[in-house]
């Protein structure tokens, strides 16, 4: 972020999985609380299309939120380093199984690493792993705790001095599948 203490940001996105798809947006806000030091908060909505058959809008979606820290070091002019700490709360609503919304709340950690490819074009990496409790309303769900890891990888374009471009892929384990999005994030 250079100079820049606050970001906001907000994109579109796609997911495929074992048997079900899905369009989406998210949004995010970052802002500096000492020196390499980012309080963070995310949310996001997911509206799934099972391949079974959809049922309607918000019938089958996925959304939630976290908030938390994140360190951000420059080892060098084309190299940052960090390590992220979130709260994460996800929902899930199904027409299909438990017929009910499940709702899963979990500790994240992860670990981003960006490399200037070109000036002002930047790929980066960010593995994560979390682990939380599940549960659903009025109903048990099979496995109550139960953790998760994520890969994102991405490129990112400083297209102005306040304005960066940015579109991210990844996969989830143990949720077998993938997504692709699109998002631009203002600085200030």
């Amino acid at each position: 972020m250079n100079e820049k203490g606050f970001e906001a940001g907000a994109g579109v996105h796609g997911v495929v999985a074992q048997n079900v798809g899905g369009v989406g947006a998210g949004a995010w806000v970052m802002g500096q609380v000492t020196k390499d030091i980012f309080l963070i908060a995310r949310g996001h909505h997911t509206e799934l299309i099972p391949y079974s058959g959809y049922k309607g809008v918000l019938l089958d979606s996925q959304f939630g939120g976290s908030g938390g820290f994140r360190g951000l070091y420059r080892i060098s002019d084309d190299l940052i380093v960090g390590g992220e700490v979130t709260a994460d709360y996800l929902q899930l609503r199904s027409s299909t199984g438990l017929g009910s919304a499940e709702h899963f709340v979990s500790g994240v950690a992860s670990f981003p690493v960006a490399e200037q490819a070109f000036p002002g074009f930047w790929v980066y990496v960010q593995p994560t792993v979390g682990a939380g409790y599940r549960f659903a309303s009025g109903k048990a769900v099979e496995t109550p705790f139960s953790g998760f890891m994520e890969i994102p990888i991405g490129v990112a374009w400083k297209a102005t001095d306040s304005m960066v471009l940015i579109a991210e892929g990844g996969f989830a384990i143990p949720f077998t599948g993938g997504y692709l999005g699109l998002a631009a994030s203002w600085r200030f």
